[in-house]
């Protein structure tokens, strides 16, 4: 289940990788963002999300830090860090990943974070992703 969560956060999340994602999330997979209350059913609707947040954070990286078991084996916690650009600050947080009946597949990621949302300038990339700039900030 580590290898796994550890794929999900270095290869889809961080990479967009399409390939990686089909391979570990269930074609159904839950994804339910706790803090914003919003979810996406599906491989395919939860790449879409990670596509958008790699346009507004081309070099976002985040990366498991600690694992701890939940549910009687079937799921794990999952803390995380990452980072959104240079110019942001360290996000933390914790993941909660459900799996299949082998464990072949995550079925379910819950995500809660700590500071995501209150990161510096978070709303103006926003609307300048949303108004076809990459969002991040001119060079000096």
């Amino acid at each position: 289940m580590e290898a796994m969560v550890h794929e999900y956060f270095q290869r889809v999340l961080t990479r967009a990788d399409g390939d990686t994602a089909s391979r570990i999330l269930h074609p159904s997979v839950e994804h339910r963002d706790m803090v914003r209350d919003i979810g996406y059913q599906g491989v395919r609707e939860v790449l879409e999300y990670v596509h958008q947040v790699k346009k507004s954070y081309p070099d976002l990286w985040v990366e498991a830090t600690e694992f701890g078991p939940a549910e009687g084996g079937q799921a794990i916690f999952a803390a995380f860090e990452g980072l959104a650009t240079e110019k942001t600050p360290l996000f933390k947080g914790i993941d909660l990943f459900r799996f299949n009946d082998d464990i072949t597949r995550i079925t379910e990621v819950e995500v809660y974070r700590s500071n995501w949302q209150g990161a510096k300038g978070h709303q103006e990339r926003k609307k300048a992703v949303a108004n076809g700039s990459n969002g991040n900030p001119a060079p000096n």
